[in-house]
């Protein structure tokens, strides 16, 4: 067993799934199993439904800046990395947005990588019940701080002519003992194209914590925070922050 694994299972762990009042019974129970299988990696996350909601925001809702993969007419051949992607959740709603010449790599511990297929599965199969298409997903495991494993993927995204545009990352500044090596991936990755962005969705939980992540990014890192604006305030509506940046 991967020794990053109990890393998903911390003592004391008590989460709970987010159970839908409108989804099947089936479904809520299914989130819960997640948990107890995987652990924290199993919980679908807040800020994955940010990262939804800035990839696809309802009419009334203004983001600037915008997403910046989300433009049919951008006319660049997209490939997006997630980082500890969990349930995919975040990460699969990117696809649902990309154009099927782009890549879309979802990674996290090789353990999690059962239940991303799965998922993936799940939602590839209800894209095609809605005839929608879709950007070319694959399952990697991408342990943060390891640069063996990531160079692994490095050679297989040059061996198929592609440079990584934008790295997503959802809800993943939490362990002090992870901040470092998720700091170390994100150096690493941005390090292999030119450009390359980072979008990061989060929920600040504990300052004192995540503080020190967010001190270390903004040395390596420019980044602004997203803003958002309902419309439906009239003009007198005024932006907020959004719970994600960019870099």
């Amino acid at each position: 067993m991967d020794s990053h694994w109990n890393y998903n299972f911390p003592d004391g762990l008590s989460i709970q799934a987010f159970a839908s009042p409108s989804a099947a019974r089936d479904d809520n129970e299914t989130l819960a199993q997640n948990i107890e299988d995987y652990g924290i990696a199993g919980r679908i996350w807040e800020a994955a439904y940010d990262l939804q909601q800035y990839f696809r925001p309802p009419d009334y809702l203004e983001m600037d800046p915008p997403c910046s993969f989300c433009s049919v007419t951008s006319g660049e051949r997209k490939t997006v990395i997630e980082l500890g992607s969990g349930t995919g959740v975040g990460g699969l709603s990117a696809a649902r947005v990309l154009q099927p010449e782009d890549l879309l790599v979802l990674t996290d511990l090789a353990a999690v990588l059962p239940l991303l297929e799965i998922n993936l599965r799940r939602d590839m199969a209800r894209r095609a019940e809605a005839e929608k298409s879709a950007g070319e997903v694959w399952i990697r495991a991408l342990p943060w701080g390891d640069t063996h494993v990531a160079e692994a993927v490095r050679l297989e995204l040059r061996e198929c002519g592609r440079n990584v545009t934008q790295i997503l990352c959802s809800d993943l500044v939490y362990f002090p003992a992870l901040l470092a090596p998720l700091l170390r991936s994100l150096i690493e990755i941005t390090s292999w194209s030119a450009g390359v962005e980072v979008i990061i969705s989060c929920r600040l939980r504990d300052p004192i914590k995540e503080t020190p992540f967010w001190s270390a990014f903004g040395v390596w890192f420019e980044f602004t925070p997203v803003l958002a604006k309902d419309l439906r305030k009239g003009p007198g509506s005024r932006w907020t922050e959004a719970g994600l940046a960019i870099a």
